[in-house]
């Protein structure tokens, strides 16, 4: 016995083991539940440009790579989406018909409608957060 709190050593030691195999249990038990939970998959994202009143609006839209962007013509007269690098092209989209594209390079895609050539937008492709920091952005042509 330890003089003074009437406990023995081995007891104190069987004490503490008796504890720290219970706080291991229970944590064992807590990783094992942690690990089973559904790990959820990123899905990608998609942007929507409308074109109403002979304008894409918004004007100018920052994305990730991988985005989808759809075009939505409100207008009752046909329009286009050209990228200036004839990266993509549309048909004419009649009222409420759309066109996707996949944007999947960083840098700065203008855009504007074949038909009615003073209709312009932008795309400004941003990297990932997990990508390099510091890149400037480069025009795509």
């Amino acid at each position: 016995m330890t003089p003074g709190n009437g406990r023995s050593p081995a007891g104190a030691s069987l004490l503490l083991a008796i504890l720290v195999i219970s706080v291991g249990s229970a944590l064992g038990s807590f990783v094992a539940f942690a690990t089973t939970l559904p790990v959820p998959v990123a899905t990608p994202s998609t942007a929507e440009i409308s074109i109403e009143d002979f304008a894409f609006t918004p004007a100018a839209i920052s994305v990730e790579p991988g985005t989808t962007v759809k075009w939505l013509n409100r207008d009752e007269v046909p329009h286009t989406v050209v990228a200036t690098s004839l990266a993509f092209r549309s048909n004419a989209l009649d009222a409420d018909e759309s066109y996707e594209h996949q944007i999947n390079e960083v840098g700065v895609i203008n855009y504007f409608c074949s038909l009615h050539p003073h209709m312009t937008g932008k795309i400004i492709v941003r990297a990932t957060r997990n990508a390099q920091a510091g890149r400037p952005l480069r025009q795509v042509r």
